[in-house]
C-alpha cells in the first residue's frame, strides 16, 4: 500500500482516480472539487486515471497510469503503461508511453 499525498494531505492506498477535480482512492471519494491538484506518491501504486492535476509525481513502481492534463513523473518503473494527452513524461524505465502534447525522457538502459 502506498503512501498518496494529494495537496500534502496524507492517504494510503493502491488506486487513485482524479474526475472533475474530486480524488478517489481505492473506490473511496476523499476529497471535493480542487481547483489544483498536486500528487505525490511513495511506494508502488497499481493504477491512476487522473483527468487534471498540476504535477503527479510516484516515488517507486507504478502499473499504469492514465493522464489527460499534468505532467507525470516516476522515480521508478512503469510496469505497463504511462498516456497522457497534455504533460510531460518522466520515468525511470517503460513498457508503452504516449502523449499528445508533452515530452518524453526515460531511460530502459
Amino acid at each position: 500500500m502506498a503512501k498518496i499525498f494529494i495537496n500534502d494531505k496524507f492517504y494510503e492506498g493502491d488506486s487513485i482516480v482524479v474526475r472533475d477535480g474530486e480524488v478517489i482512492i481505492d473506490g473511496n471519494k476523499v476529497t471535493d472539487d480542487f481547483k489544483e491538484i498536486v500528487i505525490s506518491v511513495i511506494g508502488n501504486v497499481e493504477s491512476m486515471h487522473v483527468d487534471s492535476c498540476s504535477l503527479l509525481m510516484v516515488e517507486g513502481d507504478v502499473t499504469n497510469i492514465n493522464s489527460v492534463s499534468g505532467d507525470v513523473s516516476v522515480i521508478g518503473d512503469v510496469l505497463n503503461n504511462v498516456s497522457t494527452v497534455s504533460g510531460d513524461v518522466i520515468c525511470k524505465s517503460i513498457s508503452n508511453v504516449g502523449t499528445v502534447s508533452g515530452d518524453i525522457n526515460y531511460n530502459n538502459g
